[in-house]
């Protein structure tokens, strides 16, 4: 089992965030987070990447639970699991050859690092990830030279230069077009299954997660609405979850689903 959360709980600044939260991901699969803003998902996949630790209940990545993990182990244990951010944390002066190159920092000895920063020693292997994501011009840019949308591109080739056992990836598309989201998206997917690896995105594209994912978990004021396979995502489960949400038109949730079909849904 990849990652097994166990009636999760969690509070930030004293607000309940998290609910009871259960749910499994087994080695390998591949699944979409979506739900109304503040629904949690980012709290959510922060208790898959350590960032978090519940206030109740059971969180295990990887086989090992990281709240009884000492710094070494957690180390370790984070070098396996990627994360992608919707704003991913750059610094401007960066060059990209240097925020890629910063997926591998867990795995390498300081002294590899630091000369890192002058004479990177795998150059190619990160303009090959760059070139996955069509940035392969970007190589020396700073980052701050770059818009939002390559930034995002620039933080999924930095999980694909690390190779993780799980990829958590939040919002990782909403600064991009749709063609160029979906082809993003599918780049995190053939890396995963490539390794066997596992995929939790959380989307706030409902089209793309039916299109795109085998498995949708949608998470509303803290808890799972519902975990299904995604021929059973019906219109009144979508209807449910974002009742409420000023940001979604309620017509645009009354579509069809059909097995293995593109739905247009909800852009939140």
């Amino acid at each position: 089992m990849s990652l097994s959360v166990e009636r999760a709980s969690l509070k930030l600044g004293g607000k309940a965030i998290l609910q009871d939260i259960d749910l499994q991901l087994a080695q390998g699969e591949q699944v979409a987070l979506i739900g109304p803003s503040g629904a949690g998902k980012t709290s959510l996949l922060g208790l898959a990447n350590s960032s978090h630790t519940p206030d109740s209940g059971r969180v295990t990545v990887l086989g090992q639970q990281p709240a009884r993990l000492g710094a070494r182990a957690l180390k370790v244990l984070r070098s396996e699991i990627g994360s992608v951010y919707q704003v991913p944390p750059l610094p401007g002066r960066q060059r990209a050859i240097h925020a890629v190159g910063a997926g591998q920092l867990a795995r390498q000895p300081l002294w590899r690092s630091l000369l890192d920063l002058w004479w990177p020693a795998q150059t190619a292997a990160i303009a090959a990830c760059l070139r996955q994501v069509a940035l392969p011009e970007v190589l020396y840019q700073r980052c701050g030279e770059l818009s939002g949308g390559q930034r995002q591109r620039v933080g999924i080739a930095r999980m694909l230069y690390q190779a993780p056992q799980l990829l958590l990836a939040d919002e990782p598309v909403s600064a991009l077009d749709p063609l160029q989201g979906r082809q993003m998206l599918q780049v995190l997917q053939d890396d995963a299954r490539s390794r066997n690896a596992t995929l939790l995105v959380s989307l706030h594209a409902v089209d793309l997660a039916l299109e795109l994912f085998p498995r949708v978990i949608g998470l509303r004021q803290g808890r799972v609405l519902f975990d299904l396979p995604t021929a059973e995502v019906t219109p009144a489960l979508l209807q449910a979850l974002y009742a409420g949400d000023e940001t979604v038109a309620a017509p645009a949730l009354d579509i069809p689903v059909f097995a293995g079909s593109s739905v247009s849904g909800p852009r939140c």
